[in-house]
Protein backbone atom coordinates (compact mmCIF):
# COMPACT_ATOMS: atom_id res chain seq x y z
CA UNK A 1 0.00 0.00 0.00
CA UNK A 2 1.29 3.01 -0.62
CA UNK A 3 1.99 6.25 2.21
CA UNK A 4 1.42 9.02 -0.55
CA UNK A 5 -2.32 8.84 -2.63
CA UNK A 6 -1.92 10.04 -6.03
CA UNK A 7 -5.57 11.46 -7.73
CA UNK A 8 -5.58 12.59 -11.51
CA UNK A 9 -8.64 14.74 -11.49
CA UNK A 10 -11.04 14.65 -14.66
CA UNK A 11 -10.90 18.29 -15.60
CA UNK A 12 -8.00 17.53 -18.04
CA UNK A 13 -8.14 15.87 -21.44
CA UNK A 14 -6.08 12.89 -20.96
CA UNK A 15 -6.33 9.45 -24.01
CA UNK A 16 -5.40 5.60 -22.88
CA UNK A 17 -1.98 5.41 -23.51
CA UNK A 18 -1.61 8.54 -20.95
CA UNK A 19 -3.47 7.15 -18.70
CA UNK A 20 -2.22 4.11 -18.17
CA UNK A 21 1.60 6.03 -18.15
CA UNK A 22 -0.09 8.01 -15.15
CA UNK A 23 -1.30 4.34 -13.23
CA UNK A 24 2.17 2.85 -14.15
CA UNK A 25 3.77 6.28 -12.91
CA UNK A 26 2.05 5.99 -9.19
CA UNK A 27 -1.84 7.48 -9.67
CA UNK A 28 -3.90 5.41 -7.25
CA UNK A 29 -7.21 7.25 -8.06
CA UNK A 30 -8.85 8.73 -11.55
CA UNK A 31 -11.98 10.44 -11.18
CA UNK A 32 -13.62 10.60 -14.12
CA UNK A 33 -17.32 12.08 -13.14
CA UNK A 34 -16.52 15.65 -16.00
CA UNK A 35 -16.22 12.09 -18.79
CA UNK A 36 -19.05 11.05 -17.65
CA UNK A 37 -21.49 14.22 -17.16
CA UNK A 38 -20.00 15.11 -21.05
CA UNK A 39 -21.27 11.82 -22.31
CA UNK A 40 -24.74 11.82 -20.92
CA UNK A 41 -25.35 15.21 -21.99
CA UNK A 42 -23.61 13.63 -25.54
CA UNK A 43 -26.10 10.54 -25.49
CA UNK A 44 -29.55 12.92 -24.59
CA UNK A 45 -29.03 15.17 -26.94
CA UNK A 46 -28.36 11.87 -29.75
CA UNK A 47 -31.59 10.43 -28.33
CA UNK A 48 -33.34 13.78 -28.72
CA UNK A 49 -32.28 14.46 -32.31
CA UNK A 50 -33.14 10.55 -33.38
CA UNK A 51 -36.02 10.16 -31.48
CA UNK A 52 -38.98 12.34 -32.32
CA UNK A 53 -41.45 10.81 -29.45
CA UNK A 54 -40.69 12.41 -26.33
CA UNK A 55 -43.08 11.04 -24.63
CA UNK A 56 -41.21 8.36 -23.32
CA UNK A 57 -37.97 9.60 -21.30
CA UNK A 58 -37.40 6.38 -19.69
CA UNK A 59 -36.00 5.32 -23.35
CA UNK A 60 -33.51 8.45 -23.82
CA UNK A 61 -32.16 8.01 -20.16
CA UNK A 62 -31.57 4.86 -20.61
CA UNK A 63 -29.76 5.04 -23.23
CA UNK A 64 -27.33 7.51 -21.93
CA UNK A 65 -26.90 5.00 -19.10
CA UNK A 66 -25.64 2.46 -21.48
CA UNK A 67 -23.57 5.17 -22.30
CA UNK A 68 -21.62 5.61 -19.38
CA UNK A 69 -21.65 1.93 -18.39
CA UNK A 70 -19.78 1.16 -21.83
CA UNK A 71 -17.40 4.11 -21.25
CA UNK A 72 -17.34 2.28 -17.46
CA UNK A 73 -16.65 -0.85 -18.38
CA UNK A 74 -13.71 0.26 -21.05
CA UNK A 75 -11.98 2.48 -18.38
CA UNK A 76 -12.06 -0.39 -15.78
CA UNK A 77 -10.80 -2.40 -18.46
CA UNK A 78 -8.06 -0.44 -19.54
CA UNK A 79 -6.84 0.04 -15.85
CA UNK A 80 -6.55 -3.58 -15.30
CA UNK A 81 -9.19 -3.54 -12.47
CA UNK A 82 -11.53 -6.23 -14.05
CA UNK A 83 -11.67 -9.06 -11.77
CA UNK A 84 -9.88 -7.16 -9.08
CA UNK A 85 -12.46 -7.94 -6.48
CA UNK A 86 -14.93 -11.20 -5.83
CA UNK A 87 -18.29 -10.14 -5.16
Amino acid sequence: MPEIFLVLHDNITINDEQLTLAIKAGITKVNISSDLRKIYVESLKKSLQTNSNLSNLNTLTENAMIAIQKFVEEKIILLGANNRYKF
